[in-house]
């Protein structure tokens, strides 16, 4: 089959691009896989390299994101492969709010584990509690203790990155955001998506492309997270890249 351009929903090379797309998803999973394995199992790996980088966490703080628009969904000429479920338009005027300059790092998040913050209820949604007493963890799930906290990567351990960003699920990161606003009085929560894009959008966040990113992003720099001020998108840091994000919105289709 010859290969015409442009490559569109009608052309027989649209599943091609879909299969190499299809393998992007399974690399990401699969690193959370062999993260999971015990390390008997698992051996380094040169073309995986992990961030050399740690030290002290920089203290966070809240930036003001200006109001503005935010239009998200792909055209349907669109230069890039998209997925069904990205097709579509949505427009929403954003109210000013602020955001954090840097993603939570474990030095963070460790204030929150040390308070108990696994032992009160008061922090928890029900559904973050019934998933807290079923697993009956204590602390996220790749912080081992040995004499002291450690990491683990996917083929091995290290000493804890503490300017690293700390790596939870949606209700850990629910919990913490109750458990900030109770110490500071102020409302601490996960952003909205529209939030989100308004936040790339202010930080100057642009479109990767096919040169290294300006972002912890698809192993361009490391098969790990580093410090969560290494990669800076305007005020801000880590607007995109370094770890999966959270947004108290529910995932939905256009």
């Amino acid at each position: 089959q010859d290969l015409d351009l442009p490559i569109n929903w009608e052309s027989p090379w649209w599943p091609i691009v879909m299969g190499i797309e299809h393998e992007r998803i399974h690399l990401e999973t699969s690193s959370v896989l062999i993260r999971q394995h015990s390390l008997e199992k698992v051996r380094i790996q040169s073309q995986w390299p992990v961030c050399a980088q740690s030290g002290d966490a920089p203290t966070n703080k809240l930036i003001k994101v200006p109001a503005g628009k935010i239009n998200i969904g792909k055209p349907f000429d669109d230069a890039y492969y998209g997925w069904d479920n990205e097709y579509g338009e949505h427009a929403a005027q954003v109210a000013e709010f602020e955001a954090s300059q840097y993603l939570v790092s474990n030095q963070e998040f460790l204030e929150f584990v040390d308070a108990g913050g696994y032992e009160q209820d008061k922090f928890w949604s029900e559904e973050g509690l019934a998933w807290r007493q079923f697993s009956q963890t204590k602390h996220p799930t790749f912080w081992r203790w040995q004499n002291g906290w450690h990491l683990r990567l996917m083929t091995h351990e290290v000493s804890m990155p503490w300017d690293w960003p700390c790596e939870v699920n949606f209700h850990e990161a629910k919990a913490f955001c109750e458990y900030k606003s109770q110490e500071t009085g102020q409302l601490i929560r996960m952003p909205s998506e529209d939030e989100w894009y308004r936040l790339c959008d202010a930080a100057g966040v642009e479109q990767i492309g096919l040169e290294a990113a300006n972002a912890n992003i698809h192993l361009d720099h490391f098969a790990s997270s580093c410090p969560v001020n290494r990669f800076q998108h305007g005020e801000f840091f880590d607007v995109v890249g370094n770890v999966w994000q959270w947004t108290q919105t529910p995932i939905y289709p256009f």
